[in-house]
């Protein structure tokens, strides 16, 4: 019935955007009854998803939220999956082998998974609360909350990575499935939790969508940052923003440069502000969005790393 029930729904407009709420029948199995609800808003390049599982049975149950997104993948060595780690500590856990699992290499605090001819999952223990797939042209990003506390299904897997390319014939382990596509799966899981009758569960992420595949080095509730620098600017670090305003430095309000939503900009790094927290502020000052922490540029030789 979650799966692939009917679901009723209700619109709720608001003075800057919509709600699309989706409402599933009582499932007998799960005891659950799930409930999605997407918000947009005017002039943002993003969206907000939250998850919430109601148990409506008359007994305790134990579960996991776990939201599925599947885009189109590109061919090998075209764009991937980014997930940002905890202290950059690498941690897999292979889940699904169809034809194999897909391989991931990290660089600082970001592991990548490019396209690759191999059908199966891996999963990520120590995903830090974001992730990323850059393919034909754009990049879509994921933010979620993790609960370090809590214990997660899949062997502690917190962000978990489906592949699949076209196979000639089906993989009889896998019930008979044959992909006839590229097709990549990124999912977000919540901890798991046991719910008594009447209790529920949330599970909150929000998505942005941006021009371009570079590699991204973070994700921020303003845009998402990547290198190199869109410009290609050698001194500089791309910004990939959802929101439009001005990019300062929340400690001083300095203004680095304005940005609209879904346009990307080169942001010079210098020295002294390598570290800041910036802010994207909007143009009527009435609201401020965290645009994350001022890196050096991968590429910046000159820099301590």
């Amino acid at each position: 019935m979650l799966d692939s029930g009917a679901y009723a729904w209700r619109r709720v407009d608001h003075a800057v955007g919509v709600t699309i709420a989706l409402m599933s029948g009582a499932d007998p199995r799960t005891g659950l009854r799930i409930t999605r609800e997407l918000t947009l808003r005017d002039g943002e390049a993003s969206y907000d998803l939250s998850l919430r599982a109601e148990n409506t049975a008359d007994r305790p149950v134990s579960w996991s939220l776990w939201n599925v997104t599947q885009r189109r993948a590109g061919d090998p060595g075209d764009g991937g999956v980014w997930v940002g780690l905890d202290r950059g500590d690498l941690e897999l856990v292979e889940l699904v082998p169809g034809t194999g699992v897909p391989t991931a290499e990290r660089s600082a605090d970001t592991a990548f998974v490019p396209h690759q001819d191999v059908v199966g999952k891996l999963g990520f223990p120590t995903a830090a609360g974001w992730l990323a797939h850059g393919a034909h042209g754009s990049t879509t990003s994921q933010a979620f909350r993790v609960e370090r506390d809590r214990t997660y299904p899949d062997g502690g897997s917190r962000v978990e990575v489906w592949m699949e390319h076209p196979l000639d014939a089906p993989l009889v382990h896998l019930d008979g499935l044959q992909p006839t596509s590229r097709i990549v799966e990124i999912e977000v899981l919540g901890p798991r939790v046991e719910l008594a009758p009447g209790e529920s569960m949330e599970l909150r992420i929000t998505t942005g969508i941006g021009e371009g595949t570079e590699p991204v080095t973070a994700v921020s509730d303003a845009g998402h940052w990547g290198s190199p620098a869109p410009a290609g600017n050698g001194s500089a670090i791309g910004f990939f923003p959802y929101v439009t305003g001005s990019l300062q430095v929340e400690r001083t309000g300095e203004e680095l440069t304005l940005v609209n939503a879904g346009s990307p900009v080169a942001v010079s790094v210098r020295a002294d502000l390598r570290g800041e927290p910036l802010r994207v502020c909007s143009d009527d000052g009435m609201t401020a969005w965290a645009a994350g922490i001022l890196a050096m540029p991968d590429h910046d030789e000159g820099a301590d790393r």
